[in-house]
This record gives structure tokens, C-alpha cells and sequence, in this order.
């Protein structure tokens, strides 16, 4: 729910007060798929980071500045040195736009498979891509794409897809607005036990609708909050997940505080991850293999030595084969030794 729309124009209306009047001082990579706006004004300085590399899109602010001295990439600059203006999220859709005096403006497209960061001139052209600038540049920037608005059951019921896989998947097309954690959401709160689409009745669909509205009068008063499990983020939520009950829950003051604390630790656990599932695999590997052969060893050592068996059977020939002769292939002898 990071880079979700309800996300994201709760993070510009916090944004909207402070941000207008600040003066874009620097625009700059320290990974390929991550930007750093440096924002400064007298009263204070803010990164404003976003990420295009799913499945993590995000955009947060932290204070101050804060630039690595090394693998930095400047990028932007015919942007550096303009004073934003205002901050503002399209209507029913994720695009967000930072406008700088002089026309032009950063467009923040973080969902997809082709996520990205603009810079536009006033009239929609792209001035210079985060992603993909040779072939992007001098062609048009996305325009939003307006959610239709779903207000009544009759609505909810003309984009119900029978052909989805999931409920889930049938309430986002309907809900085009609410992703997967929300979907979730609304199943757990209906209180509906079908699996498919197809197999939901009217009553269920309407109960579906009723906790749908439900969730998002309260998405318009956003109270923020992590699910962890032990220290790890499980999910983030504007509202109350009663899917995350029995996980712990941790409220925020702002929005933007507890996004930034979930990209944070989730980034956190990414790299904690690709450093010791390495080792962990490898440790893994070792404990089978010599778990293995211990299990051969003793197995070797449950049965009877080849060696006594050996020797008993030199012994019987000796004691009890005189007389019969060299080459033969078989002989059946009595074991005089077993009385």
C-alpha cells in the first residue's frame, strides 16, 4: 500500500503547506533506481526520495541533507535552482507532480512495470526521463488516467468480472482504486467465503460494496500504522487491517513518518537478505551433506562387519569342506559354530 493512491495523496496533502517556496538545490542517484530531490528553504531542508524499482515503489521525505561523496550521479539540472510551487496529486489517479516556477515540473509515475520520474515542460513534453532518457526524451509524458467512480452498488456491479481468478482480483477491477491489501480488507470485513467470483450470490456482492465504502470514508481520515511481525514489516495501512490482527501494530503521528519507517526497515531486510541467504543456503547445503553421511555411518555400523562375515566363512570351509574338492562355485555347508 506504499505507492497506492489513498497513499499518495495523503503524502501531498501533508507535503502542500511546506514544501511550495522551497528551492530544488540538487537532484541526484546513488543507486539506479532511486532519486533524491534535495529541497531547501530558510525555515528547512528536505530529501524528497522516490524509488521506480518494484516491487518497492515509494516516495518519502526526510529533513535535512544529506549527499554521498561517492557513485553519485547529478541528474535534472535544468531544474536546479527553481523554486517549487505546488505539489499535487492527479485526480483518481497516482501521478504526482512537483511544478517549479518557470513552467516546469517533475511527474512521479511510481506504479508498473515501466515506473518512472519526469521532468516536463509546461506543455507535457519531456524534458528529461529518469528511466530510459534517450528514448523518452522530446516525446509526451503520461496523462492521467481518471479511476471511474464507483458510488452505487448498480456502479459495483457493472465492473464485477466473473472471469477473475480470485475475489480479491474481481474487487480490484471493480475498485480499480484499492490493490490487494485493501481487496483483502474488504473480503475479511464482508465476511464472504467464496474463493471465485463467479460463485459470489447478490447478498455477497453487496456485502463486498458495503465494506468497501466503508474503508474508504475511512481512507479520507488516514490514520497510519505498520503490522510487524517480530521486527520485520509485514504491511502498511492508512486504517485499521483487521486482516493483521494478530500482528503488532505501531500508529504514526503522519503519514509520511510511518512510510518512511516501513521503506526504511523493508530496505533494511532486503539487504540483510542478499548478504546471509548466501551463507544460509551454504550452511544449509553443509548440515545435509554431513547430515547424510552420518546417517550412512551409522547405518554401515548397524549392520554385520563383511570382514567377521568373511572370516566365518574361512573358518567353516577349513573346519568342514575337507574331501570335496577345488572348483566349485557352491557349497552348502553345516555352521558349526552357531551352537
Amino acid at each position: 500500500m506504499i505507492s497506492n493512491y489513498y497513499t499518495l495523496r495523503a503524502l501531498v496533502h501533508e507535503w502542500k503547506q511546506d514544501l511550495p517556496g522551497c528551492v530544488l538545490a540538487d537532484a541526484y542517484s546513488q543507486s539506479r533506481d532511486e532519486l533524491t530531490l534535495a529541497l531547501g528553504s530558510p525555515q528547512q531542508d528536505w530529501m524528497l526520495r522516490a524509488s521506480v524499482r518494484a516491487p518497492l515503489h515509494f516516495l518519502f521525505r526526510s529533513e535535512g541533507y544529506n549527499r554521498a561523496r561517492r557513485n553519485v550521479v547529478t541528474l535534472f539540472e535544468p531544474a536546479l535552482g527553481k523554486t517549487v510551487t505546488t505539489i499535487r496529486i492527479a485526480e483518481r489517479d497516482r501521478l504526482v507532480y512537483l511544478d517549479l516556477k518557470g513552467g516546469l515540473s517533475f511527474q512521479f509515475m511510481l506504479f508498473g512495470p515501466r515506473a518512472n520520474i519526469f521532468l516536463t515542460q509546461e506543455d507535457g513534453t519531456i524534458l528529461e526521463a529518469f528511466q530510459a532518457d534517450t528514448e523518452l526524451s522530446g516525446t509526451k509524458a503520461p496523462t492521467p488516467q481518471p479511476a471511474p467512480l464507483v458510488e452505487s452498488f448498480g456502479d459495483f456491479e457493472a465492473r464485477w468480472r466473473t472471469d477473475k481468478r480470485t475475489v480479491e482480483q474481481a474487487l480490484t477491477t471493480a475498485l480499480p482504486l484499492f490493490d490487494r491489501t485493501l481487496a483483502a480488507e474488504v473480503v475479511y470485513r464482508a465476511g464472504v467465503t467464496a474463493r471465485r467470483p463467479a460463485e459470489c450470490s447478490e447478498m455477497d456482492r453487496r456485502a463486498l460494496f458495503e465494506a468497501a465504502s466503508e474503508l474508504q470514508k475511512a481512507l479520507e481520515k488516514p490514520s497510519p500504522r505498520i503490522y510487524w511481525r517480530g521486527r520485520f514489516p509485514e504491511a502498511f495501512s492508512l486504517v485499521q487491517l483487521r486482516t493483521c490482527t494478530p500482528l503488532q501494530e505501531e500508529l504514526f503521528d503522519t503519514v509520511n513518518a510511518a512510510v518512511s519507517v516501513f521503506v526504511r526497515k523493508s530496505l533494511a531486510l532486503e539487504r540483510f537478505r542478499k548478504t546471509y541467504e548466501p551463507l544460509e543456503k551454504a550452511l544449509a547445503s553443509a548440515l545435509n551433506h554431513y547430515r547424510s553421511s552420518a546417517e550412512r555411518m551409522l547405518e554401515d555400523l548397524s549392520k554385520e562387519s563383511r570382514a567377521d562375515r568373511y572370516e566365518h566363512w574361512g573358518h567353516l570351509l577349513m573346519a568342514s569342506a575337507a574331501g570335496e574338492g577345488p572348483g566349485r562355485d557352491r557349497i552348502t555347508l553345516p555352521d558349526i559354530f552357531s551352537g
